[in-house]
């Protein structure tokens, strides 16, 4: 993510970009809370909660999918607009049966309430909760580039 990506996603026509919450930490900014950030050039950026995705990729596949799901739901009570996403590897290979028994508890749970699961698309239809007046150049993982240089492969 930089600030050169963000104008060329908006002349690509993109309204959207997801990256993690510690480019947005690192990032000059006002405002705050959960939910879309305004990136200018008419782009708003959603910025993923790191601890509860990982929950997903890295610690639930060995629960009970119903404990799992309930653990989840509790991290996102009370609070605005939460983006939860995934890392690039695939966590549901990590699953007993890829993911279904988790994401058939989840969709169980979230249909209780208080939780209310909305697309990215609607998520960033709605009010910016910050301006982000110049955007950290950096990865996902850990904010930086430091995986992805200074490594032989």
């Amino acid at each position: 993510m930089s600030p050169e990506v963000v104008a060329l996603a908006a002349q690509a026509g993109f309204h959207w970009l997801c990256t993690d919450r510690g480019v947005l930490a690192r990032s000059e900014r006002t405002g705050g809370g959960e939910g879309p950030w305004d990136l200018g050039h008419g782009v708003v950026g959603l910025f993923r909660d790191t601890e509860l995705s990982d929950r997903i990729g890295f610690r639930y596949a060995d629960r009970p999918a119903t404990e799992a799901a309930e653990d989840l739901a509790a991290g996102l009570v009370g609070r605005g607009t939460v983006l939860v996403a995934l890392d690039g590897e695939n966590p549901w290979e990590s699953y007993a049966d890829a993911g279904g028994a988790f994401r058939a508890a989840l969709r169980s749970v979230l249909e209780r309430g208080p939780v209310r699961p909305v697309t990215v698309d609607d998520a960033a239809n709605g009010p910016v909760v910050g301006t982000v007046h110049h955007l950290w150049t950096g990865s996902w993982i850990g904010a930086d580039f430091r995986i992805w240089i200074g490594h032989d492969e």
